[in-house]
This record gives structure tokens, C-alpha cells and sequence, in this order.
């Protein structure tokens, strides 16, 4: 997708491309907490940026959220 795929097949099917998808740089798709909280401080998004946590324990997750709130 990052090569600008418009559709993408999933299970058999095909889906229209409707993500805009960017490339991060600095940050470890394994970060932790610390790792995590550092880069979005460094960062420049605006804080009501949406934040989609998708990989992880599920109380860890549930912990960044609040903490990120």
C-alpha cells in the first residue's frame, strides 16, 4: 500500500484503498510505553490527533490509552 495500491485483496476480496498511509521513521514497531510517550512528545502532530493502538497486550494497551487521554 505504501507503493499506492488504490485496492487491496483481503480473504479473496477486493477493497478499495481509503488509509492515507505514512512512513515512520525513528520509532520501533516493538516500542514501549517510554519509547512511545518520547516520540509522540517529539512529534508534531497536533494533540487531537487520532491514535489507533492495534498491537499489543490488551492491558498495556488499555494503559497507554488512558495515559495518552
Amino acid at each position: 500500500m505504501i507503493g499506492g495500491a488504490e485496492r487491496i485483496k483481503i480473504h479473496g476480496d477486493w477493497f478499495p484503498v481509503k488509509a492515507r498511509l505514512e512512513v515512520l521513521s525513528g520509532l520501533s514497531g516493538h516500542g514501549d510505553f517510554a519509547e512511545i510517550e518520547q516520540w509522540l512528545a517529539q512529534s508534531d502532530l497536533a494533540p487531537e490527533t487520532p491514535i489507533n493502538l492495534i498491537h499489543g497486550d490488551p492491558e498495556a494497551l488499555a494503559a497507554l490509552r488512558d495515559h495518552l487521554r
